[in-house]
């Protein structure tokens, strides 16, 4: 089932088809705050954990095996939370960025820098 955050981005599991129709592939998308459609995984992908630990996705989970909440979940930034399960017999929960807005404080620090560099101008200094 889809989920969906204050600013109406949803997210939602999709079982795709290959043309030579042999498997289904499950995969998750997004959609990002002006409504843009984003593949955020899928069966077959690898993905990097760390600079030396990339796996592949053999399986996404949507249902939450510890509690009562089903995944997908997408909080109000547009982080999405998802189970999978890798080729080498690994799992985890995985939080994707791909639709995410960055913190207000970050815009806020850049949209200040760019103010008060245009009202003070380039610094030019003379030798002593």
């Amino acid at each position: 089932a889809p989920s969906f955050n204050a600013h109406g981005q949803v997210v939602f599991p999709v079982s795709l088809v290959p043309p030579d129709d042999s498997s289904r592939l499950a995969s998750l998308w997004a959609t990002d705050r002006q409504g843009d459609l984003k593949l955020i995984a899928m069966e077959g992908q690898t993905i990097g954990l760390a600079a030396d630990d990339v796996r592949t996705i053999s399986r996404i989970q949507f249902a939450n095996m510890l509690s009562s909440n089903d995944y997908p979940v997408i909080n109000n930034r547009g982080q999405i939370a998802f189970g999978v399960s890798f080729s080498d017999g690994g799992r985890a929960v995985l939080i994707s960025n791909v639709v995410a807005v960055p913190e207000p404080s970050m815009m806020v620090l850049v949209a200040v820098s760019i103010v008060v560099s245009m009202l003070v101008g380039p610094v030019c200094r003379t030798g002593p």
